[in-house]
């Protein structure tokens, strides 16, 4: 029987300057010299535009606290276009208002715009640093990531230029353009805070380009550091965990599956890291050591994950090992438990594809407050999207912005019926529909995949079935021509390390057994084959 070779994807990614590089402008022509006696009329018209009234109306209440009255008058220069060359100072004072307001997303909005018109404002680096922090508290740097590629990291090369780069880098990486996002995940230097992210992102983004060869120093770099650091032990494991699928994916498998024996039990990915246990075991031909691993992936304490593999890998183990008569019972029991699955994810296809905005507030829903509510994604799959932070930072962002809107409009001031205010609720608005649309559709894709996957695995297991029933007709051909089946009830017996203990497994499964199973098991093809 032949096997696809599992390719372990990494989790749960060359320019030094934040700026992607632009050719020079073309040199200006020199102005005609000034007709004699208009001396005084040139002068005029060079002279610099005087700072708008309403702007320095508007830092007069801005240093009296007068928050909102002071947010029309920046508004209003921003909206006046003679007055461009003060839009970079009107939209700092605008973004500090709205964060004094307790308006965050509309105020990191306006850092937004603040970095994109640049300028030469003396609040360009107090803005960015407002900026950056604001963003990481609401966990949004995604949005601030579009205005910050405009600029050479030359002009905030101070605290937060970092973690500019690597939202950067992660916004690349998410539009599919890996050399970018590399390009910028390499800039961020070893004193940032999120140096280590960086490195592991980088190594994913190597991964996704085919290169795992070169991943693999990245991930060691980010699992160094991250296990030093403050609060970075999650980020270590996920670390390790790369690491195991990288050298897994270069056909180490003795390497690969020591890495996966130090990811911790209480863990998220213990599970999987089980699995790819069995699948590194089956490579390096130990199948003892292989089911032994799926012996405890497939127990019932596991039976609410969505991860339909382990039994066809199983399955797979015992037709190796000629025991068809238990092989074709596992693929039975797969067939009954992921065709209902497989129905159901079908249903859910076809409804958030007629109703996307649903599909994401379903997921969004689930990830934020266990609500099952919306389009019927089975409960499995629901868990398996809970694991995607980029899911819950839009679920966040997206109740975020529609309970700030709502805030506004229900001021007394009536301030959330200005101009200024209607027109942040729109633009937050268009920012939360973009958003949805594009994670929605990211689901909406996985759960096709995943519909896919099931297809495959099932007619899988049903040509399992028909090769295990003629290799079994072979077999009993085999045996019955000497006592082969009498050494088959023969059972090795079991080696025990010193210092541990040994109890027989009796069918009952305890958590703390969970990882610790070994399998002796006879090879009947080998058996039969001694005739």
């Amino acid at each position: 029987m032949e096997h696809r070779t599992r390719w372990m994807a990494a989790a749960t990614l060359a320019a030094a300057l934040l700026l992607p590089f632009q050719a020079p402008a073309a040199p200006k022509a020199a102005p005609p010299p000034a007709p004699a006696g208009d001396a005084s009329e040139a002068e005029e018209l060079a002279a610099p535009m005087p700072p708008p009234p309403e702007l320095r109306e508007g830092i007069r209440k801005y240093k009296d606290e007068s928050w909102e009255p002071a947010t029309l008058d920046f508004y209003a220069v921003l909206d006046d276009p003679r007055a461009a060359e003060y839009h970079d100072e009107a939209g700092f004072f605008l973004a500090r208002c709205l964060e004094r307001m307790g308006m965050p997303y509309a105020a990191l909005l306006e850092y937004a715009r603040f970095l994109a018109i640049g300028g030469d404002s003396e609040k360009f680096i107090e803005g960015f640093q407002s900026a950056v922090k604001l963003g990481e508290e609401l966990d949004a740097g995604w949005l601030l990531a579009p205005s910050l590629t405009v600029h050479s990291d030359d002009r905030y090369a101070r605290d937060g230029s970092g973690t500019a780069r690597y939202w950067v880098g992660r916004a690349f990486y998410q539009e599919g353009k890996l050399d970018e996002a590399r390009a910028y995940l390499m800039a961020v230097d070893k004193a940032s805070p999120v140096y280590s992210r960086a490195r592991f992102l980088e190594g994913v983004v190597l991964t996704r380009l085919r290169r795992p060869k070169d991943a693999v120093q990245p991930f060691q770099e980010a699992l160094r550091v991250a296990s030093k650091e403050k609060g970075g032990d999650g980020l270590a494991i996920l670390a390790n965990l790369n690491l195991a699928r990288t050298w897994y994916a270069l056909g180490n498998f003795e390497r690969a599956f020591e890495h996966y024996k130090d990811v911790p039990r209480d863990h998220v990915d213990w599970y999987e890291s089980l699995f790819e246990r069995a699948w590194s075991q089956y490579m390096l031909g130990r199948l003892d050591g292989s089911l032994a691993e799926l012996q405890s992936v497939t127990a019932p304490f596991f039976d609410g994950l969505f991860i339909p593999e382990p039994l066809l890998l199983k399955a797979l183990v015992y037709y190796q090992l000629c025991k068809y008569q238990d092989g074709k019972k596992l693929l039975d029991a797969f067939t009954a438990d992921y065709k209902p699955i497989f129905d159901d994810l079908g249903r859910a296809v076809e409804q958030g594809q007629a109703d996307r905005d649903r599909l994401f507030e379903s997921v969004a829903r689930f990830m934020l407050d266990g609500d099952r509510a919306g389009v019927p994604i089975p409960h499995s799959v629901l868990l398996y999207f809970e694991r995607d932070e980029s899911l819950r930072q839009a679920g966040a962002f997206v109740r975020g912005v529609r309970n700030e809107g709502e805030r506004m409009k229900r001021l007394k001031s009536g301030w959330g019926d200005q101009p200024v205010a209607r027109d942040l609720r729109r633009r937050l608005d268009e920012r939360a529909s973009e958003l949805k649309a594009q994670k929605s559709g990211m689901v909406l894709a996985r759960l096709r995949g995943l519909v896919g996957q099931l297809s495959e695995f099932m007619t899988q297991a049903e040509i399992y079935k028909l090769e295990m029933l003629t290799r079994e007709k072979d077999l009993y051909t085999a045996a019955s021509r000497g006592d082969v089946m009498d050494r088959l009830r023969a059972r090795r017996s079991v080696e025990v390390p010193k210092g541990y203990n040994y109890w027989p497994f009796e069918g009952e499964y305890w958590i703390d057994e969970i990882g610790w199973y070994q399998i002796t098991t006879v090879d009947e093809c080998k058996e039969v084959l001694r005739q």
